[in-house]
C-alpha cells in the first residue's frame, strides 16, 4: 500500500447541487447549489434476505439479494431559498422580503396523498475536491423529513436547517451513483 497526501484523507466538506446538467464543467455542473452546507451524509441500505435452512436449526445457508438504495442528510448553515423551495411542500415568496415562505399547511397545493416523486429532484452531493474525493448522484432524490426536522436558534453555536432525501429508482432503475465526479453520468 501506497503512503497518501493528507489532502486524500476523507475530511472534505460538501456541497448539494440540485438538478445537475453535466459533470464535465465547473461547479455547480449546471444545476443550483442548495445552500452552504455545515456537513452531509449518506446512509446505505441493502435488501439482503438470509434463507434459513432447516436441516441446520435455521442457520442461514443462503441470501437472497435485494436493491441498494440510499438516504442523504444536511445541515444546512444559512436559509437559502432554493432550499427551501426544494424541501419544503408548499412555499411562496414573501411579499416583502422575497425570501421563501415555507407553510405547513393542509390547504396547500401539495397535499396529504400526493405522489412524492412528482416532487424529486436529482441531487449531486459533491466534496470540494473532486479529483482525490468520490462524489454520489442520486438521479431521483426526493426531499422528505424524517421524523422530524429541526431548526435551531442559539447563541452557541450557528443556526441550522436539517434537510434528508430519499432515493427512488430513476427510469434506468438506479438509486444511486457514487465515484469520482469524471467517472459519473447524468
Amino acid at each position: 500500500m501506497t503512503t497518501r497526501a493528507a489532502d486524500t484523507i476523507w475530511r472534505q466538506p460538501a456541497r448539494l447541487v440540485k438538478n445537475p446538467t453535466s459533470f464535465a464543467g465547473s461547479f455547480p455542473y449546471g444545476g443550483t447549489e442548495l445552500g452552504a452546507t455545515r456537513g452531509a451524509e449518506v446512509e446505505f441500505f441493502g435488501a439482503d434476505v438470509p434463507i434459513p435452512a432447516e436441516e441446520w436449526n435455521g442457520a442461514p445457508s443462503e441470501t437472497l439479494e435485494g436493491a441498494d438504495w440510499c438516504m442523504a442528510f444536511a445541515l444546512l448553515r444559512s436559509y437559502d431559498n432554493d432550499a427551501i423551495a426544494a424541501i419544503h411542500r408548499n412555499t411562496s415568496t414573501g411579499s416583502s422580503s422575497g425570501k421563501k415562505v415555507a407553510a405547513g399547511s393542509a390547504a396547500g397545493t401539495v397535499r396529504a396523498g400526493h405522489v412524492g416523486s412528482d416532487r424529486a429532484l436529482k441531487l449531486l452531493i459533491v466534496p470540494e475536491n473532486t479529483t482525490e474525493h468520490e462524489a454520489i448522484y442520486i438521479p431521483l432524490a426526493k426531499p422528505i423529513i424524517v421524523g422530524g426536522s429541526r431548526v435551531a436558534w442559539t447563541i452557541g453555536r450557528e443556526r441550522a436547517v436539517e434537510v434528508s432525501f430519499l432515493s427512488l429508482p430513476d427510469a434506468t432503475g438506479r438509486f444511486y451513483v457514487m465515484g469520482r465526479l469524471p467517472d459519473l453520468t447524468v
